[in-house]
């Protein structure tokens, strides 16, 4: 059982790797990168979308610093491993 815990987490931290690799080449292929080079202004178009984690980052980073969003977001997903890892036991 403790094998099938620690492959599961193994395999876990590798389709994350994955799909952070697969969205980075995107990235790269469709010029995104380019684009902010020659443009850094229009980044700000990025940044004031209004859905509710960007309005929850914001407001962790005006009230606290900038790494504090990291710092929560950070902590959300220990107890959400915390959590799956007591489904699987």
């Amino acid at each position: 059982m403790e094998h099938s815990i620690a492959d599961a987490r193994h395999i876990k931290k590798f389709l994350f790797i994955e799909r952070k690799v697969e969205v980075n080449y995107a990235i790269e292929k469709i010029g995104f990168v380019e684009v902010i080079k020659h443009r850094p202004d229009l980044i700000t178009l990025f940044d004031t979308s209004p859905i509710p984690k960007q309005k929850e980052f914001n407001s962790i980073r005006r009230t606290h610093s900038l790494r504090a969003p990291r710092r929560s977001a950070n902590a959300r997903f220990k107890e959400l491993d915390k959590e799956s890892s007591n489904l699987l036991i």
